[in-house]
């Protein structure tokens, strides 16, 4: 058609130029004549345009593949045309194929072709390729053991038997007459409810070849082929695994009202955690704000550690004793515990009355000036004046014990001390002295 308008509008244009009728009959038949021929060979010219490889097939026999014409597909998608057919004297084909570079380099090492039918009752079709192998096309011909041809319905049809061919036209034209009934109505309803169904299904389509048509959608199959042959090879360890499915799914159909109170039990169960979470938060806040108060703490404990290494090698032969003389103080403290709970009684013997005595007129007795009373009022005056009630005491006690500093096995001695007095003016006899002290010496 566009061929056409061109063609329309160059005999327009000639027209325009003021040349005569037989040059413009001329002109408008030569560029129909050209029109005509690149219609004809539009498929050989569109062959030669195209670029790509070249993929060599051999077919057991020729399915209507026309050069130039018939598409090439891979995972539904077109990429490449029949480039010739050439039919052999015993029946075989050999078909050239010239695909897309992109498709070629997905082929693998070992891939395979196949005729496939685009209508039901065949008459059009279309040579589709599938990648197999792990290694890259070596431009090598695909043989004849991994290409496979349709069967046609009339090949069907002339196998089955006279009875079977015959119950199938009265199928149908059963299948007419129930077509031309009520049926009707509901396909047609069908394929008003399909309008609405097959705008959504393009635009899962369109969504299915993703942003690369070229390669993701046979990217997907080819990855899905793959998966399947995989699953296929490990067939055994799939049954198994099936099995062992089969087993848990019976396990839990047995144990299903357990299950089931146990799903009843999860909101609760989640109501629960999310509480502890949020405790667990604050928790976690408060630990973060100890441990950052604690920091400065920690860089302190360095130089600590540095002078307790040393102190612990010291201790480490002590540590070695401490076994040994726990185990010699045991009896010692086996002995205590009848020793404690006597002195407990003193303890709380002691407690109460005694203790306020001791806290009252006692402890503030002693720590009062010391001022004599009685036969003693002359007492506390002088160098004393300042003096306190227990250190007069003390001062007591010292010069008792200087009293008896002189004794031996048979007793306390007379303590004498050097001094001035008024005897020293006059001779003192031994014996005067001792009559003195004992009458009994001289018989008084």
């Amino acid at each position: 058609m566009q061929t056409s308008l061109r063609a329309g509008r160059a005999a327009q244009a000639l027209g325009t130029l003021g040349a005569t009728p037989r040059r413009k009959a001329a002109m408008v038949l030569t560029v129909l004549a050209v029109t005509m021929f690149g219609l004809y060979f539009k498929s050989a010219i569109a062959l030669q345009l195209r670029g790509g490889e070249t993929v060599r097939v051999e077919l057991s026999e020729n399915a209507n593949l026309i050069a130039g014409e018939t598409r090439v597909k891979m995972a539904g998608l077109q990429v490449g045309v029949v480039a010739s057919v050439d039919e052999r004297a015993d029946g075989t084909t050999s078909v050239e194929l010239d695909v897309d570079d992109d498709a070629v380099a997905k082929l693998g090492d070992a891939p395979s072709a196949r005729i496939q039918p685009l209508t039901i009752l065949g008459g059009a079709y279309a040579v589709e390729l599938l990648p197999g192998g792990g290694g890259e096309y070596d431009g090598r011909t695909i043989p004849q053991a991994r290409t496979r041809t349709p069967v046609e319905l009339d090949q069907v049809l002339a196998a089955l038997p006279s009875p079977t061919r015959s119950a199938l036209q009265r199928t149908t034209t059963r299948l007419g007459a129930t077509l031309n009934g009520r049926t009707a109505d509901e396909l047609g309803e069908l394929t008003r409810a399909s309008k609405r169904i097959m705008v959504p299904g393009g635009q899962l389509w369109v969504a299915a070849r993703g942003n690369r048509p070229a390669t993701d959608l046979p990217g997907l199959v080819t990855d899905l082929r793959s998966t399947a042959d995989a699953l296929v090879g490990q067939q055994a360890h799939l049954d198994g695994a099936l099995r062992g499915l089969h087993a848990t799914t019976r396990v839990l159909a047995a144990e299903s009202d357990e299950l089931a109170s146990t799903v009843d039990a999860l909101p609760a169960a989640l109501a629960s955690a999310d509480a502890a979470s949020d405790d667990l938060t604050v928790t976690l806040g408060k630990l973060d704000t100890a441990a950052t108060e604690l920091l400065p703490t920690a860089r302190n404990l360095d130089p600590l550690t540095r002078e307790l290494v040393p102190l612990l090698r010291e201790a480490t032969p002590l540590a070695r004793q401490l076994p040994r003389l726990l185990r010699a103080t045991r009896p010692l403290v086996r002995d205590l515990v009848p020793v404690a709970s006597y002195a407990t009684g003193v303890v709380r013997d002691v407690d109460g009355p005694v203790i306020d005595r001791l806290n009252g007129p006692i402890l503030s007795t002693l720590g009062s000036t010391y001022r004599g009373t009685g036969p003693f009022k002359d007492t506390g005056g002088g160098v004393q004046a300042d003096n306190k009630f227990y250190e007069e005491i003390g001062y007591m006690v010292l010069n008792i014990d200087r009293a008896s500093q002189e004794h031996d096995p048979q007793g306390s001695l007379l303590n004498f001390q050097a001094g001035v007095s008024v005897g020293t003016l006059a001779p003192l006899q031994l014996d005067e002295a001792l009559a003195a002290l004992v009458p009994e010496v001289l018989g008084r």
